[in-house]
C-alpha cells in the first residue's frame, strides 16, 4: 500500500476466463470449411469466366458463365431455404460442398484430357451455383446453432455474417491469382 491507501500490484487476473471460441471443435471445423470452401467459390467465380475467355476470346461467353453462376439465385433462392428447413442442415452443407468439389474438379480433369467445352464450363457454372443456393441457406440457419453445447456468451463472437468472411476471402483469392493472370498476359 502506498501513502494514498492505493495498492502498487497489478490488477489481479479474474478468477474465471472465458475459453477462446477457437477451443470448439464444431466452430473450427465449420471456420476451416468455410475458409476452404470461399475459397473454392472465389477461384470459380474469377476463372470460369476468364477460362471461357481464354478459349473463345468472346467476352458474351465470357458473361454466359458469369450469367450462368448468378441464375440459381433467381430460380432456386426462396425453394432452397423452405427446403433446407425441412432437411438435415448439416448434411446439406456437406453434401453441397463436397459436390461442388467434384463439379471443379472436374473443369481441370476436362481440361486436362482435352475434351473442355465452354457448355461444360456453363453448365458447370449453374451446377455450383445451384449447390452454393442451397449450402448457403443450409448456411444461414445452421451458422447460429454452431456453439449448442457451449456457452452462450461464446455465441455472439462467432462470424456469423458470411459476407464478411467473402469480402476477405475475395480478396485473398484476387491476391493469389493475380500473379498467375498477369505472368500468362505477358
Amino acid at each position: 500500500m502506498t501513502a494514498e491507501g492505493l495498492s502498487t500490484s497489478a490488477p489481479e487476473a479474474p478468477a474465471t476466463r472465458r475459453p477462446a471460441l477457437w477451443r470448439h471443435r464444431d466452430f473450427r471445423l465449420v471456420w476451416t470449411g468455410q475458409t476452404l470452401s470461399e475459397l473454392g467459390t472465389g477461384v470459380s467465380q474469377l476463372a470460369y469466366p476468364l477460362l471461357v475467355l481464354a478459349m473463345t476470346g468472346s467476352p458474351v461467353y465470357a458473361g454466359a458463365v458469369s450469367a450462368a453462376r448468378a441464375l440459381p439465385y433467381v430460380f432456386f433462392g426462396l425453394v432452397a431455404g423452405a427446403l433446407v428447413d425441412r432437411w438435415n442442415r448439416k448434411r446439406v452443407m456437406i453434401l453441397c460442398d463436397t459436390l461442388r468439389a467434384v463439379n471443379m474438379a472436374a473443369i481441370p480433369i476436362a481440361a486436362g484430357l482435352g475434351v473442355l467445352t465452354v457448355g461444360q464450363v456453363i453448365v458447370a457454372a449453374f451446377v455450383g451455383g445451384s449447390l452454393y443456393v442451397f449450402f448457403s441457406a443450409a448456411e444461414e440457419a445452421r451458422l447460429p446453432n454452431i456453439g449448442s453445447g457451449s456457452p452462450r456468451e461464446f455465441r455472439p463472437r462467432a462470424p456469423t455474417d458470411p459476407y464478411v468472411n467473402l469480402s476477405v476471402y475475395t480478396v485473398l483469392v484476387a491476391l493469389v491469382l493475380a500473379p498467375v493472370g498477369t505472368a500468362q498476359v505477358q
